[in-house]
């Protein structure tokens, strides 16, 4: 018994064509299932981390319009895109969204919340690596019934991905008395 299990496993000489393609078939169907069943995970795993970065992104732009304007002395003026106030040294301060073409020492600045101190200068804006590769389509700024409370909104927008994300903060200008706000 043990010859005759000896004697046909030594006369095999390896595979043939015939158990190549079926072995080259069968890795086929079972790696289009698994690339099936991993794509849709990965774009909405993609998805979620676009949202996230969207979202990390806007609160950091909300947090610093904030600061800026809870400290604010005075606002002089509400425009759709800008706010003009008086910060804390009393110094008058443009905020606004940087405009198409806006540059400043090499740096594009499209896109991005810049601060204008004193006139045309510009002194303060967010670096370009805060915004994660996502660009700010708008900035809006709306005094709420005639009281120190602004209502501040931020649009951005990943060009890559076509991650678009809004975001709105209600901000109290603490040291602005109610119905102390101009608007433009």
């Amino acid at each position: 018994m043990c010859r005759r299990i000896k004697k046909t496993w030594t006369q095999t000489k390896g595979t043939t064509l015939v158990e190549l393609m079926v072995a080259f078939v069968l890795t086929a169907i079972l790696m289009t299932a698994a690339i099936a069943v991993i794509s849709p995970a990965v774009r909405v795993f993609n998805r979620v981390v676009g949202t996230s970065r969207a979202q990390s992104v806007t609160d950091i732009i909300l947090e610093e319009v904030s600061q800026e304007l809870e400290s604010a002395e005075r606002i002089m003026t509400i425009g759709s895109s800008h706010i003009d106030y008086a910060d804390k040294n009393g110094q008058g301060v443009s905020m606004m969204l940087g405009a198409e073409g806006a540059v400043d020492d090499g740096q594009d600045l499209s896109g991005m919340l810049v601060l204008y101190y004193g006139g045309d200068d510009i002194q303060w804006y967010l670096p370009e690596k805060t915004y994660m590769g996502f660009k700010m389509t708008e900035l809006t700024f709306q005094q709420i019934d005639d009281k120190n409370l602004i209502e501040v909104t931020v649009k951005i927008k990943n060009n890559r991905s076509g991650i678009s994300y809004e975001r709105t903060k209600i901000v109290q200008c603490y040291k602005v008395g109610n119905g102390g706000i101009p608007i433009d």
